[in-house]
């Protein structure tokens, strides 16, 4: 649409449906750019270079819809004050580009080309892709998206990608936490945990407080962890019948913990 838009074009006119696919399903082929995309005005490129992404082989390296709303948003800005023209030249429409010789689509570096789609980043991370991923989560929690402040604070906390940022951890699963995700909840409480793994005195009472909200949440192993520190009376005050209760809860659920405590 964005190529039919720039050129006032119908794409792949007078071809049939079974051409149309072979030229691009089969033989990897798009319509040809009747602009040269490194053109000094920098709205033209970008414009450009967003159909170009679009077309890549591989849907994974595609921008989403919204990503190509924000660089057409981009572009806009740019000539917001100057009508951007697109120069036609007189061609054979039948002649179609090579996507991989031509402008060799696939390998095409383009600098702003925005990240995969959160639940595509959440595959990544499953097949161990963990740049791909992370690349993913930072560019999505910085529009906002809760779900990706956590999984950045996730590789963040653990420094699965080289880079590791405990307190800026601490601060995005706190912020997710408070918009009552259970699984948030359970992480900020174990961050504020020291390197060696102990508590420090300071966040005892946070600690239990969002272990608390998380189980309430339904956070198995908040419940189970809940459970643990009203039997101990460890951080909050001893009610053994409630902690057996919360364990009773988790075991039902499976957790191993908690099913080796009533079997102990």
């Amino acid at each position: 649409m964005l190529w039919e838009l720039a050129f006032e074009r119908i794409p792949y006119e007078n071809y049939t449906i079974e051409e149309i696919h072979n030229h691009v399903a089969v033989e990897r082929k798009r319509e040809v750019i009747y602009e040269n995309i490194d053109d000094e005005k920098q709205e033209k490129k970008l414009y450009f270079e967003t159909i170009i992404s679009a077309w890549r082989d591989d849907f994974t390296l595609r921008p989403s819809l919204q990503n190509i709303f924000l660089k057409l948003n981009e572009a806009y800005l740019l000539v917001k004050q100057e009508k951007l023209e697109f120069k036609h030249k007189n061609c054979d429409h039948k002649s179609i580009v090579d996507s991989k010789s031509l402008l060799n689509i696939n390998e095409l570096k383009i600098g702003y080309l925005m990240p995969i789609q959160i639940d595509e980043g959440i595959i990544a991370h499953k097949k161990k892709n963990y740049k791909l991923a992370f690349d993913c989560f930072e560019y999505h929690a910085n529009l906002g998206s809760p779900l990706a402040m956590y999984w950045k604070a996730y590789y963040l906390y653990d420094g699965r990608t080289g880079v590791k940022n405990i307190e800026l951890a601490r601060k995005l699963f706190k912020k997710v936490a408070d918009l009552d995700d259970a699984d948030a909840q359970l992480r900020y409480a174990f961050s504020l945990l020291d390197e060696q793994r102990k508590l420090p005195q300071q966040y005892e009472q946070e600690f239990a407080k969002y272990i608390r909200l998380s189980a309430y949440n339904d956070n198995v192993t908040a419940q189970y962890n809940l459970g643990d520190m009203y039997i101990k009376g460890m951080y909050i005050e001893q009610n053994k019948k409630l902690g057996a209760k919360f364990i009773n809860i988790a075991a039902i659920r499976n957790h191993p913990k908690a099913v080796d405590y009533f079997k102990n």
